[in-house]
């Protein structure tokens, strides 16, 4: 908390849990250029961990989107030999299920199963939950009021 007093002689406030959705009034007096400082402990991140936060989805994500892709493209060209009268073979019709099935399948296994980035992600909920946080509010001014 900084040692500045506003004109009034009052000592600044600590805020805590407070959301302000509208100017800050205190005694009627609306404070202009104000700063909100926030103090939690800080996430420390590393180098490696941000890559992980931002290479994206894991293997068997990245496996189910391209298996669908494939399956999609397997559907078109059934789609296109059905509007024009040719036989659709019994192997097309094998592959577009068995691509819907492992699509489905990956899709399940890549929700379920950890990987390196679910396990960065909840690292980082759990040092940021329940956390208490101070709020300070103080006049960038030094005390000067609008």
């Amino acid at each position: 908390m900084t040692q500045q007093k506003t004109q009034e002689n009052k000592e600044p406030k600590i805020i805590e849990n407070t959301l302000f959705n509208a100017p800050f009034v205190e005694s009627e007096v609306i404070i202009s250029n104000f700063q909100i400082m926030v103090s939690h402990e800080p996430f420390v991140l590393a180098k490696d961990e941000y890559q992980v936060l931002k290479s994206g989805n894991s293997f068997i994500a990245n496996s189910a989107t391209n298996i669908l892709a494939a399956t999609i493209g397997i559907a078109l060209i059934i789609a296109a030999k059905y509007f024009s009268r040719t036989k659709i073979e019994d192997w097309e019709l094998y592959v577009f299920y068995f691509g819907l099935i492992l699509t489905a399948a990956a899709f399940v296994l890549a929700k379920f199963l950890p990987n390196d980035k679910k396990k960065l992600l909840k690292k980082i909920d759990k040092h940021f939950e329940g956390g208490s946080k101070n709020i300070e509010i103080s006049n960038k001014n030094h005390g000067k009021q609008s």
